[in-house]
């Protein structure tokens, strides 16, 4: 694929996390809530940008990563939140 900008990295990454969210377990739903704003946010820092799939997913990870020990979001839910955005690479 080639590079997305910023508006594209974010339609196609909310996509997936819907399309999980439509099959997620209950205890899974916090997780998708607290990811999909965030997927606006780095949107919204990097509009200009035209990245990679791999270079916006890592960038995302580390703002997950950054907003998980900032909002000290505990160790089960933070496991799992990163997870799926891991997951969001492969799907």
């Amino acid at each position: 694929m080639s590079n997305l900008n910023a508006h594209e990295w974010s339609e196609l990454t909310v996509k997936k996390l819907r399309q999980f969210e439509d099959k997620c377990e209950d205890e899974d739903l916090f997780c998708v809530g607290y990811l999909i704003p965030l997927v606006e946010i780095v949107e919204l820092e990097n509009k200009s940008e035209q990245l990679s799939l791999q270079v916006w997913h890592d960038r995302y990870l580390g703002y997950v990563s950054d907003c998980l020990a900032t909002d000290a979001i505990v160790d089960n839910d933070a496991t799992r939140i990163q997870a799926i955005v891991a997951s969001l690479a492969n799907a």
